[in-house]
């Protein structure tokens, strides 16, 4: 059962896979750097895109595949990818859209 693919899956050609805190990461630095009114549009659109984006991303992602990375003698997992995982990564990106959109207001 733990081997089985998540029924939700998105197999797309050339798509590379990242951890989803990643994309996360990234949208929080951009939007770090946007200051002022002039980014306000792009600013909702940026938040709005990022969980979508995500959710994207972990779609694409295949059950048993995970990202570690080798520290001084210590492996952090960064992601391991199974089907609890997927649905607990669905629920987080349909949360942070939510919230986002809330945000807007």
């Amino acid at each position: 059962m733990i081997t089985e693919s998540f029924p939700l899956h998105l197999d797309w050609a050339g798509w590379v896979s990242l951890p989803p805190a990643l994309l996360f990461f990234a949208a929080a630095i951009l939007l770090g750097l946007m200051r002022g009114d002039s980014f306000h549009r792009l600013r909702q659109i940026v938040l709005l895109a990022t969980p979508v984006i995500g959710a994207m991303n972990l779609l694409t992602l295949d059950t048993g595949s995970s990202f570690v990375w080798n520290v001084l003698q210590f492996e952090l997992v960064q992601l391991r990818v199974d089907r609890l995982s997927m649905l607990f990564g669905l629920l987080f990106h349909l949360g942070a859209l939510l919230g986002f959109i809330y945000a807007l207001r």
